[in-house]
């Protein structure tokens, strides 16, 4: 299964990020899976994004976010596709 699949089909609210690339401005980016924990925020997004810590994200709501942490992550050992997630802090 392709991100984009697992996305539309599993996610209850995929969605589409900004990412701020320096000398391009924004770049949308989708479809993500954006989860608010009490220990911080993550945006898992398609595994071709770039964003490394220090990045800007823009949030569907307006709100910027700053990458602390980007992982890519594979799907052996995991009931994920091939994705990106990134640690944000507002």
């Amino acid at each position: 299964m392709t991100w984009l699949e697992f996305a539309l089909l599993h996610a209850d609210e995929p969605c589409t990020v900004r990412v701020e690339t320096p000398g391009s401005g924004t770049v949308p980016v989708g479809p993500c899976v954006i989860a608010h924990r009490e220990t911080g925020t993550t945006v898992l997004c398609p595994p071709d994004t770039e964003a490394p810590p220090g990045t800007r994200i823009i949030l569907p709501e307006g709100e910027s976010v700053e990458v602390v942490g980007a992982h890519h992550l594979d799907p052996a050992g995991t009931r994920l596709p091939e994705h990106r997630q990134f640690d944000v802090v507002r």
